[in-house]
């Protein structure tokens, strides 16, 4: 039976039984910040989110009920994008492996009876907080030709004139300036302001 201690965390690893895997997050590009709470499971929100403010990809993570069967949680996050240095710090705190051709770090965290949903939340973010903050390497760009053969366009669709008002009809940044698409224009910030990194 599940009780809450005085912080209001579903004690022991019970709290993980009430968590249903989310399976489309694997592989996921996140394009705000925001996103990361529909796409990752709640014990693992906050280090995810200290990932993405570091401009370094997490590729899936997990933290739920199938996780009480091999005693541990992870996040995989995305080795081939990240700087020299936060590689070492990924080889220090995880376990490189390639997954579907693509090099990954897997950051493994132990589980027990005793371990709460705090407890979690914690070592994640703590293992998180470790890196530095890095270029956005992983932040896709499209230029006007780019979209027009994405989207099966003509070179009337994609005019100057039309970009901005293009790109919020596809869901997309138009930044003028550079004259590139983005598919937020979180992940435009992004990139302006790793510039100097």
């Amino acid at each position: 039976m599940e009780k809450e201690n005085s912080e209001g965390f579903l004690e022991k690893k019970d709290f993980l039984e009430n968590i249903n895997p989310i399976e489309e997050s694997e592989g996921k590009l996140f394009f705000t910040k925001e996103e990361i709470e529909d796409f990752v499971e709640t014990p693992l929100i906050e280090a995810c989110k200290v990932f993405y403010e570091k401009n370094i990809r997490t590729l899936s993570s997990s933290a739920n009920e199938k996780d009480l069967e091999t005693g541990e949680i992870y996040i995989v996050i995305d080795k081939e994008t990240l700087s020299e240095e936060n590689k070492e710090i990924a080889d220090n705190v995880g376990e490189s492996v390639v997954i579907r051709g693509k090099e990954v770090v897997k950051i493994s965290i132990p589980i027990s009876e005793e371990s709460t949903e705090d407890d979690i939340r914690r070592k994640a973010v703590d293992i998180a907080e470790q890196f530095k903050k890095q270029k956005a390497e992983w932040i896709p760009k499209y230029s006007a030709e780019d979209i027009k053969k994405i989207y099966s366009l003509n070179e009337e669709d994609v005019k100057e004139e039309k970009r901005e008002l293009l790109a919020e009809e596809l869901g997309l940044y138009y930044n003028r300036e550079e004259e590139i698409f983005y598919e937020s224009r979180e992940h435009c910030e992004k990139i302006k302001e790793s510039e100097d990194l």
